[in-house]
């Protein structure tokens, strides 16, 4: 227990309890209510209530109040004002001002300990100044989901106009980050997940077009599993199954399903990896599933079991990809194949425009090439949703490649029969009238 808790425990001790103790005030009728006179000698009654929080003793007091019944109801004013008020500190809760002071002091100490330089804290500080003033005197615990979105929604620039999607974006991140530097669990932080409306139309509406084609894929595979056998079969995972980079690497022995004569049949994602605490955690979308295993993924588990790299896991602990290399590594490989410009060309394209670029292809892009690929195939969407784990059918719609035009030229051609794809030519349709006027 620290000194706080210990001289919050023990307070009972130091408060006024017995009638007839003289304190400033007057005589002690009651804790915290003194009977006292004034210099005409008129009877009145005065108030002290105190509490100690975060270590310091904080008072509330109140002079001249006529009549017992009103001291006595003062009294449980400051009483419920006080105890609410170690209740917020005792759940980590602080005015906005405290909470930015105790975030800064933490995020300087964290930046003195990496060796970094102290831009990143500046820009934190003159941001939340700038745009998060008007909150200082309101309680963490007061300021909900919706009154912050509503707030950066209507932030404006110098040109009196709405701040960009991205912009809006980092604001609420470092908001995140002050209830994160004030311990506050991620499930508690208000902020946390928050993005600009417009941000949200945007990747609504927004095609996924960065993946491979099946050529290059096949390519990729062929020139990594000369180079590295190792990364060959993490790509070849990542490819066949379609998920995520933190899935595949908790993938363990337990997690395949065999039929009866023991041979791999499906594989359970059943966990996903916390990179930075390195263990096991629930999937992104926090459900397991079971995904039919293809023959190529079989066989590539029958040649893992024979030489096993690890007791419990399936793929290889390679550093690279612990270390979040991952997508070096990838985009080495296909610089190779010329399938994505050189490293010096691929620096003048803009960040903003990167997560688009098929020239700035990540680790997670298999996984895209791979649903795009899936229902550019005409697979059911939903079985492919259920393959990748995306709970919701728009998710895995935002990678079909394929046009609306195009989408609707398949439906109707689909809904033909056979007999009716050699549509009638005008010769037979001037023969079949000139026999119906005969008849």
């Amino acid at each position: 227990m620290s000194d706080i808790e210990k001289k919050e425990d023990q307070q009972s001790i130091t408060e006024p309890s017995s009638s007839g103790e003289k304190f400033e005030h007057g005589k002690l009728i009651e804790p915290y209510i003194y009977n006292c006179r004034n210099k005409k000698k008129l009877k009145h009654y005065d108030v002290h209530f105190y509490l100690v929080i975060n270590g310091r003793q904080v008072n509330r007091k109140k002079a001249n109040i006529k009549g017992i019944q009103s001291a006595r109801n003062t009294l449980k004013e400051f009483q419920q004002e006080l105890w609410q008020l170690r209740l917020k500190a005792k759940n980590n809760d602080r005015k906005w001002k405290d909470a930015k002071e105790r975030a800064y002091r933490r995020i300087e100490i964290k930046v003195e300990n990496r060796g970094d330089t102290s831009v990143e804290l500046e820009d934190i500080k003159g941001t939340l100044e700038k745009h998060t003033k008007k909150w200082d005197d309101i309680w963490l615990g007061d300021l909900t989901r919706m009154m912050i979105q509503d707030h950066i929604e209507t932030l404006k620039n110098e040109k009196g106009q709405p701040l960009a999607p991205s912009t809006k974006i980092k604001i609420f991140g470092y908001i995140s980050r002050i209830f994160d530097h004030n311990d506050w669990t991620k499930h508690n932080n208000p902020a946390r997940g928050l993005k600009p409306y417009a941000w949200r139309d945007i990747q609504k509406n927004r095609k996924i077009e960065v993946g491979l084609t099946h050529e290059e894929v096949y390519r990729l595979i062929e020139h990594v599993r000369q180079k590295d056998l190792e990364w060959a079969l993490v790509i070849s995972f990542s490819y066949f199954l379609g998920a995520r980079s933190a899935e595949l690497f908790a993938l363990r022995f337990e997690n395949i399903v065999r039929d009866k004569n023991g041979e791999p049949e499906k594989i359970n994602i059943s966990h996903s990896w916390a990179w930075k605490k390195k263990a096991l955690k629930k999937p992104k979308n926090g459900e397991a599933r079971t995904v039919m295993l293809s023959q190529d993924m079989i066989e590539l588990i029958k040649l893992i079991e024979k030489n096993k790299f690890d007791e419990f896991f399936i793929l290889p602990r390679i550093p690279e990809w612990k270390n979040g290399k991952a997508s070096t590594v990838i985009r080495k490989y296909l610089e190779e194949l010329k399938i994505i410009k050189p490293e010096a060309e691929r620096e003048k394209i803009k960040k903003a425009d990167r997560r688009d670029s098929k020239d700035w292809f990540r680790f997670h892009d298999m996984r895209a090439t791979m649903i795009s690929l899936a229902l550019d195939k005409n697979n059911p969407l939903k079985a492919v949703a259920h393959q990748v784990g995306h709970l919701s059918l728009q998710s895995t719609n935002r990678y079909l490649r394929t046009t609306e035009e195009e989408v609707q030229k398949a439906v109707v051609n689909s809904l033909g029969f056979d007999s009716f794809k050699r549509p009638a030519g005008v010769e037979d349709m001037a023969k079949h009238r000139a026999k119906k006027k005969k008849s």
